[in-house]
């Protein structure tokens, strides 16, 4: 009888621990404006699953995206629907990302400077952090490297405008930027069997948002990836560990994981 006693109270006292341990979980509520390179494949969502299954994880993500394919943004900047989101809902961070371009280019550089710096000072007044999302140059071999000799003709040469534009903004500003095109450049070093982009050398695979969205977990938390379970179903065990490996080593590399 003692003994089934016992059991019961085990029983009963594990289910208040983990209760306890649920609700110690801080909620992180994060924004996410941009275009197709951050809802191909439901990256946002991604970010959420990849939280949900780091049981040791001391945050709950939640995330929320305005996009629209080919959107600049200065136009989003412009948007009073945009800035009503931003100022209507209690946001952790708001996270920034322009077209592909746009970084890039004499005709829009000005305007993606400028708009960094209107967003992310209404963002810091409105109580959230401002974080820039630098994205990642066309594939070796894409059409667009024919139309301009800007960027030596190849990936690094663009990889190289686009990571010192989005990195120069950031420290303008004071804030945050997750070089997720410099963690792409990485992968894209390695002899590997997938491919990062879809077939128009331009937008990512599920591999290459699975690979962004690990990198936002990471910066975010400021948190080893490893301990995360979640997998898109198309990407192999073998393949998910390796992206994790390569976002910690990373990471470990520029500080921002101990």
């Amino acid at each position: 009888m003692k003994s089934r006693r016992f059991i019961i109270c085990l029983t009963v006292c594990m289910i208040f621990v983990s209760e306890a341990y649920s609700a110690e979980k801080r909620g992180l509520n994060i924004l996410f404006i941009g275009n197709s390179y951050t809802f191909y494949n439901n990256m946002p969502s991604l970010l959420e699953k990849i939280s949900k299954s780091d049981k040791t994880s001391l945050y709950s993500i939640k995330t929320k995206a305005i996009t629209k394919g080919g959107a600049k943004l200065i136009n989003f900047g412009q948007s009073e629907g945009v800035l009503s989101v931003i100022l209507g809902e209690k946001w952790d961070y708001v996270v920034l990302q322009d077209c592909s371009y746009c970084t890039i280019q004499n005709t829009s550089i000005k305007g993606f400077f400028d708009a960094v710096k209107n967003l992310s000072g209404f963002i810091k007044e409105n109580g959230a952090y401002p974080i820039l999302y630098s994205t990642w140059g066309r594939k070796d071999g894409s059409d667009y490297y024919s139309k301009s000799d800007i960027f030596r003709g190849n990936y690094d040469g663009m990889q190289e405008v686009v990571t010192r534009n989005y990195q120069k903004a950031a420290v303008r500003n004071e804030i945050s930027v997750v070089h997720i095109g410099e963690l792409w450049r990485q992968v894209l070093a390695q002899n590997i069997n997938f491919d990062l982009y879809t077939a128009d050398a331009s937008h990512p695979s599920i591999y290459g948002s699975y690979l962004t969205a690990l990198g936002f977990y990471s910066f975010i938390t400021q948190k080893t990836p490893m301990n995360s379970s979640y997998r898109p179903l198309k990407i192999s065990k073998k393949d998910a560990t390796f992206l994790k490996e390569s976002v910690l080593y990373n990471f470990k590399q520029n500080g921002i994981i101990k």
